[in-house]
């Protein structure tokens, strides 16, 4: 399902969940409501995958976050909810951490979530990185 026009860009295996575009369908794949932010790029990823959409990312920079990490808000002017709620953010990341799991796990589509774990370089059962290959996107059309 990749089409790509430019040479910049590459195949990836995971998303952005804030730089996402692609066609109006994938707005139908099945979500966890349970998951709204710890974990929910890898699921994203592997739910695309498993349902047939390939991920290709550009290879030069179009957006990106920024945090500004180290600075306070004085400086920055700005808010994160897991500093500004540190007790709900954690109760969220704790009640997420076990529904990413089930929500892999009962993935079914064209592709199953050891083909995404392949593709990845994950294995889902040991747990362990084991590598990846990711295809050349000069094949794509």
């Amino acid at each position: 399902m990749a089409v790509t026009t430019k040479p910049e860009c590459a195949y990836t295996f995971s998303v952005s969940g804030a730089n996402i575009f692609t066609l109006g369908e994938f707005a139908r794949l099945p979500r966890d409501n349970r998951i709204a932010f710890w974990g929910e790029e890898i699921l994203t990823a592997a739910t695309a995958y498993c349902y047939g959409f390939d991920l290709v990312v550009s290879t030069s920079y179009t957006c990106w976050h920024l945090y500004e990490s180290g600075q306070t808000i004085a400086e920055t002017g700005r808010h994160h909810a897991w500093q500004d709620f540190p007790n709900e953010w954690q109760a969220l990341l704790t009640r997420q951490a076990g529904a990413v799991e089930e929500s892999l796990l009962a993935l079914r589509g064209e592709r199953t979530l050891t083909d995404f774990g392949n593709f990845a370089g994950l294995d889902f059962e040991t747990r362990q990185i084991i590598g990846h290959q990711l295809p050349d996107t000069s094949q794509v059309n």
